[in-house]
């Protein structure tokens, strides 16, 4: 736990890792499905995560630019990491 918990940096990645990693998400999807985090906290949140590798962002519209959220390998690996105690389903 203290791996994946370095790995993420903060609650909120998280709380988002677990949330992709039942298959692929918008960002709207994403805002409903992790209560309580802020647009802007999740944008952050996001690249941050898309930076390190974590997940992978493909842009289904261009105007205005929308992506679809989706864990990378090293998102699927840390989502191992956690276990079950971080998931909340």
């Amino acid at each position: 736990m203290r791996e994946a918990a370095e790995l993420a940096g903060d609650r909120w990645v998280l709380l988002l890792t677990a949330a992709l990693a039942a298959g692929p998400r918008r960002f709207g999807d994403l805002a409903a499905d992790v209560e309580g985090i802020a647009p802007n906290v999740l944008t952050d949140r996001l690249r941050r995560m898309e930076a390190r590798g974590l997940v992978t962002a493909a842009a289904y519209q261009q105007r205005p630019p929308r992506y679809v959220y989706e864990l990378s390998e090293s998102g699927r690996e840390l989502d191992l990491l956690m276990g079950p105690e971080v998931r909340h389903e």
